[in-house]
């Protein structure tokens, strides 16, 4: 009989600890799966699907930049959210996010530097001499501390990449001849609306490429990690 009960048991624990597995919590001290898909409301997924059907997630990817030999541990996500927060069904969009991992096992609240500036300017996530000068750089406010340091770019800076790259050449050509003040506006307005006219006719909504909407993503973005708050940091148009 006990034979029996022992091998009842077994049954249940055994699906089970592979249940606990693929969904591991992530509160900052949990154990990290070396495999899994997407991070959703805290937990490590490893189904593509059930990934695939969730409105908002931390999406694994490989790193665009290379990543050194003794940095910290380092991941590359997508942050999966809506283009409109009031219509999250209708359309995702992405916006990239670099993880340094801390290596204290009691971890303190991660800190979560917010991107470049501009609004517009992108961190350039895929070169590889930046990202170095950047824990570095932020460490002692978050690595040395037991933190985890998240490194993102807002939307407009992932899929899609909503950046006018001939308004830079306008800017530059504007300042070889002395452009007057009211040349260079009426020329950069000129770019703008080029831009503008490109992204809508390609289906983006520009009424949510804003402030707004960034707060709301990083909220999004913060569920996603499973943590109770996150520390921000941000310089220019991202310390708004």
């Amino acid at each position: 009989m006990l034979t029996n009960l022992y091998s009842v048991l077994l049954k249940l624990l055994i699906p089970l600890s592979l249940l606990l597995l693929q969904g591991c919590v992530y509160n900052g001290e949990a154990q990290v799966p070396k495999q899994y898909t997407c991070l959703i409301d805290g937990s490590f997924i490893q189904n593509a699907a059930e990934c695939g059907n969730a409105t908002a997630r931390l999406q694994k990817k490989e790193c665009p930049f290379f990543v050194g030999e003794y940095w910290p541990a380092t991941q590359c996500f997508d942050m999966y959210v809506p283009e409109n927060h009031s219509r999250p069904s209708l359309k995702s969009i992405t916006y990239p996010v670099v993880l340094f991992r801390a290596d204290d096992k009691e971890k303190s609240t991660p800190l979560l530097h917010m991107g470049g500036g501009g609004p517009g300017g992108p961190m350039y996530m895929s070169k590889d001499d930046s990202w170095k000068d950047v824990w570095l750089y932020y460490q002692d406010m978050s690595l040395e501390h037991g933190a985890d340091l998240y490194v993102m770019d807002p939307r407009g800076l992932g899929n899609p990449y909503l950046v006018c790259k001939d308004i830079i050449d306008t800017v530059i050509s504007s300042m070889k001849i002395n452009a007057d003040p009211k040349t260079q506006f009426d020329q950069d307005l000129k770019q703008y609306q080029k831009c503008k006219t490109l992204f809508v006719s390609q289906g983006y909504d520009l009424s949510t490429y804003n402030s707004l909407s960034v707060a709301k993503d990083v909220e999004l973005f913060r569920k996603s990690i499973g943590v109770e708050k996150i520390n921000l940091y941000g310089v220019s148009y991202g310390s708004r």
